[in-house]
């Protein structure tokens, strides 16, 4: 998965968000309240965690490094 999101990022160089990340991987969660799509930003901030992400001002994560 983390994988994943490297790779749509990269194709990205302007960056994602975590609704890009979940819609375009098919990490969308159909839970009906108010919290969603948290496995796709657990994803994003391992990455950030390892250095391969950045997040900008604008809440768009881009790739780093691999």
């Amino acid at each position: 998965m983390k994988s994943a999101v490297m790779e749509l990022a990269k194709a990205n160089p302007h960056g994602i968000s975590n609704s890009d990340a979940a819609k375009y991987l098919g990490l969308q969660s159909d839970y009906g309240g108010g919290s969603k799509d948290y496995l796709s930003y657990s994803i994003i901030g391992l990455l950030m965690k390892e250095g391969r992400l950045t997040r900008t001002a604008d809440r768009k994560h881009i790739a780093t490094g691999e």
